[in-house]
């Protein structure tokens, strides 16, 4: 697991609550919970690193860099920092 508390109970199966709204992992078929190389533009997710979790929505996935691009203007995330939610 990445080492962030907020992300470390995503990865795990459970909900956290986010600035005072319950978010859910999303799982794929298999039931492992959605990461970063499994999002798709316009997916919502949260992500984390060095500062409090954000909640974001991608813009664009790159692969080759292994980045998710937010729609906004934070900076990317690396795969392995976000998890896709749903509310």
């Amino acid at each position: 697991m990445f080492g962030t508390p907020t992300l470390n109970r995503l990865l795990s199966g459970n909900p956290v609550e986010f600035e005072g709204i319950k978010v859910f992992p999303v799982k794929n078929s298999e039931g492992k919970v959605t990461t970063g190389e499994s999002l798709n533009p316009g997916d919502v997710y949260i992500a984390e690193r060095n500062g409090p979790p954000l909640l974001l929505t991608a813009q664009r996935i790159d692969f080759s860099a292994g980045i998710v691009l937010p729609d906004c203007k934070q900076y990317p995330f690396n795969f392995d920092e976000c998890v896709k939610v749903r509310f």
